[in-house]
């Protein structure tokens, strides 16, 4: 069976691209997120990515922590994770 047969009736969509997402920012207040157990911050992370996926984001890019994550695609149940490189900050 040819594709063009497989696929009759069906709409290809390309997904998105968020190109500025904070993987692990639980919370505003980053010295609250610092100090959160890795765990936590690595659920939060997931439902995250999971959510960001449902919403139809095929790829995120990180800008700022979350390069644990890039590369990741566990199952394919969070999109990819371009990261950013290190964060720039005047402190």
């Amino acid at each position: 069976m040819s594709l063009s047969k497989a696929t009759a009736g069906l709409t290809l969509m390309p997904g998105m691209i968020d190109a500025h997402v904070h993987v692990y920012a639980a919370e505003l207040h980053l010295t609250r997120v610092s100090r959160r157990p890795w765990t936590y911050l690595a659920h939060h992370a997931a439902t995250f990515l999971r959510h960001m996926l449902q919403c139809g984001y095929t790829t995120v890019r990180d800008t700022g922590g979350g390069d644990y994550w890039a590369g990741a695609r566990p199952r394919r149940t969070i999109p990819p994770i371009v990261a950013s490189g290190g964060v720039a900050s005047p402190s």
